[in-house]
């Protein structure tokens, strides 16, 4: 799979501390159909320590999905206005330092401060922009979870179907984990695709293209914009 550009929105949470750059991500989907009515976005959702565990993460994706969903459906707000307002809801929630050093590996150890800041940096807005589009873009219309189920003893698989017009549903699977006091995405899988395997392999090829560290700043600054 290239690497994919497009303007961000669609129904992602956040990604989350991984223990080790050597750490793996697998997903699956299926189920039965369960639809969530739509909220308006307010503040991250918060874990009730007392429900079950795939209950609480299934109730956790639905909302914060139609979240996104409203947002995006909302005529009162200009194309660039949800937009907007949709990147900083998930921007916010992302553990962008985590997730940007499991994409580089054992390179990470090797940079100095300053390209890990200038490589964070631009990271930042590339995996914004890839997991809305790989979610289909702009146009999101319903997020509907069809099941849960434990992996191992401490991941959570989320199975979604997410709905866009005139096109053909979307797959995906969520993989999360309890942290504190709420859920966090470990990886996003779109129709059988981890979304964290695939971008670290294409890293690990643009490193050696590129020539580096510096050169991967590069280029994901270009297909940023």
């Amino acid at each position: 799979m290239g690497i994919v550009k497009n303007v961000f929105a669609a129904v992602v949470i956040s990604i989350a501390a991984v223990s080790g750059a050597g750490s793996s991500f697998a997903g699956e989907q299926g189920g039965s159909v369960k639809t969530a009515s739509l909220t308006v976005p307010t503040q991250p959702v918060q874990v009730d320590r007392s429900g079950d565990l795939l209950v609480q993460a299934e109730s956790s994706m639905v909302r914060l999905g139609n979240d996104a969903v409203s947002v995006l459906s909302d005529k009162t707000l200009k194309r660039d206005e949800r937009i907007s307002y949709f990147r900083k809801l998930i921007s916010g929630t992302l553990d962008i330092k985590v997730l940007g050093k499991f994409m580089l590996g054992r390179e990470w150890k090797r940079m100095d401060d300053a390209q890990k800041a200038a490589y964070l940096a631009v990271f930042k807005d590339f995996i914004v922009q890839t997991y809305a589009t790989r979610l289909g873009g702009t146009q999101v219309s319903k997020f509907q979870v069809t099941k849960t189920r434990l992996s191992g003893n401490k991941d959570v698989l989320v199975y979604s179907r997410v709905s866009r017009p005139g096109n053909s549903p979307i797959n995906a699977v969520w993989r999360l984990r309890e942290r504190g006091d709420r859920f966090v995405i470990l990886d996003l899988v779109v129709e059988g695709i981890s979304m964290a395997l695939t971008l670290r392999q294409e890293f690990t090829a643009i490193l050696r293209k590129a020539g580096g560290v510096d050169g991967l700043i590069r280029t994901l600054k270009e297909r940023s914009v």
